[in-house]
């Protein structure tokens, strides 16, 4: 694996750079020869990879940077490369990922200080969901700052839905990239869709429907568990913090059962609906009915 560590004064031994502040990078190991199709910062003149890093590290949002060898081309990006972010295809390109979580399964988002993962729960028990984060060494997610809410509304639009993305074309008209969120379906740019064939082990149309799902992933707008529950009517982040919403781009329906009224034998936990990244609403459910679907949190190492 390689690994770039940035900072003020850099000492280079080994072929690997370390300095005081302690900035790493390591090269993706699955992403590679691809650039994402927007936000972007290309910049001009021809760097060495270690100056590319350290220009990255010197930008206080960029998180991630890509390097092109053959041209020494540099490429500042401000958000980590995740599953379906939309790419396009561009041979030589190297991808590094800033290394900020303590689990390296989890994804390292710099701006709102936290590492993120998903995880599907064999039970709909809050506290069976709460046992899986602790057991990985973090614990439901908190949202009680924007950033955390951002950051975790583009992790899940950008890692758990299969999202329709556009296709970059040239100026053409020619598609630069025929590119679909599976890489096993094949993509009709008429019909603007992705599509593959399977066979069922059943003839069951739900056995049909599930087998379709497990490919392509949740739906923008499934519900995920989060560290939100009330006690006595009092609503507390799973970290403590009490609970107050100032988000553009967020509308809260707790005390309201998924615009609902059921009323709970225990207590109410909170459910995320992410339909995109200015779309996002939180209600609540029982807290022994939540979705399997949650996302646990840890803080970084930066």
């Amino acid at each position: 694996m390689s690994i770039i560590v940035v900072a003020l004064l850099a000492i280079c031994y080994n072929g690997v750079l370390a300095d005081l502040r302690n900035t790493y990078y390591k090269k993706s190991r699955v992403r590679s020869n691809v650039l994402p199709v927007s936000d972007l910062d290309v910049l001009n003149g021809r760097f060495t990879r270690v100056n590319c890093a350290s220009l990255c590290r010197e930008e206080t949002l960029c998180q991630t940077f890509f390097y092109q060898s053959d041209d020494k081309q540099c490429s500042l990006y401000n958000y980590p490369l995740l599953e379906n972010t939309p790419v396009y295809a561009n041979s030589g390109v190297a991808v590094y990922e800033t290394i900020g979580c303590p689990n390296s399964d989890f994804v390292y988002f710099g701006e709102a200080g936290i590492c993120l993962k998903y995880f599907l729960s064999t039970t709909d028990l809050y506290t069976d969901a709460s046992a899986v984060c602790q057991q990985e060494g973090g614990e439901m997610i908190s949202l009680d700052t924007n950033k955390k809410i951002d950051a975790l509304a583009f992790y899940i639009s950008h890692c758990l839905y299969q999202l329709d993305f556009a296709v970059p074309r040239d100026g053409l008209g020619a598609m630069v990239n025929q590119w679909c969120p599976n890489s096993d379906f094949v993509y009709f740019g008429e019909a603007g869709v992705c599509l593959k064939i399977f066979t069922s082990t059943t003839n069951l149309y739900t056995d049909a429907s599930a087998v379709c799902q497990q490919e392509v992933g949740p739906n923008a707008g499934t519900p995920v568990a989060i560290g939100l529950h009330s006690t006595s009517s009092i609503w507390t982040w799973s970290n403590g913090e009490p609970v107050s919403f100032n988000h553009t781009y967020v509308k809260t329906l707790i005390n309201d059962y998924d615009s609902e009224v059921h009323p709970c034998f225990d207590n109410y936990c909170g459910v995320l609906r992410v339909y995109s990244t200015v779309d996002i609403r939180i209600f609540d459910r029982c807290c022994i009915n939540i979705p399997n679907l949650l996302v646990c949190s840890m803080f970084s190492l930066l």
